[in-house]
């Protein structure tokens, strides 16, 4: 079982904030000692139990963090596409959110000339083609 000052030790190292002489003082101890703890497996999995447990907690901070400032930012484009002054912000304010919402709208004439851009093959493409499926005959 660990003592005070090994949890103590734990906690100090797992939020990576300190050097470990620093962290041997608040703890009572000296960096040999320090070291030695860290070689006990018991000290060793409860190190890493909470380095883990903090990495998860920050990563949940992190993403409601995130959302909250998507959400603000979705707010502001919203915001832009109702109120603004400039008819082009407002156009380019509602694109975003439109193609965000239901994909990027492709310009008819564009998907019309990419296709009979990809769909054009040269006489010889065609005739050697033509050439694979031959039939040959036993006569």
């Amino acid at each position: 079982m660990l003592t005070e000052n090994q949890l103590l030790a734990v906690e100090l190292l797992s939020l990576g904030e300190m050097k470990n002489e620093d962290i041997a003082k608040k703890c009572k101890t000296t960096p040999r000692n320090l070291y030695r703890w860290k070689l006990n497996e018991e000290f060793k999995a409860s190190l890493q139990t909470r380095s883990l447990e903090l990495k998860l907690a920050l990563e949940v901070e992190g993403k409601c963090r995130m959302i909250a400032k998507g959400q603000m930012a979705i707010d502001n484009i919203i915001n832009l596409a109702n109120n603004s002054s400039s008819e082009k912000i407002k156009l380019d304010a509602s694109i975003f959110i439109y193609e965000s919402s239901f994909g990027k709208n492709i310009n008819r004439n564009q998907d019309i000339t990419e296709k009979e851009t990809d769909s054009k093959i040269s006489e010889d493409e065609l005739n050697e083609e033509f050439t694979k499926f031959k039939v040959v005959s036993n006569e």
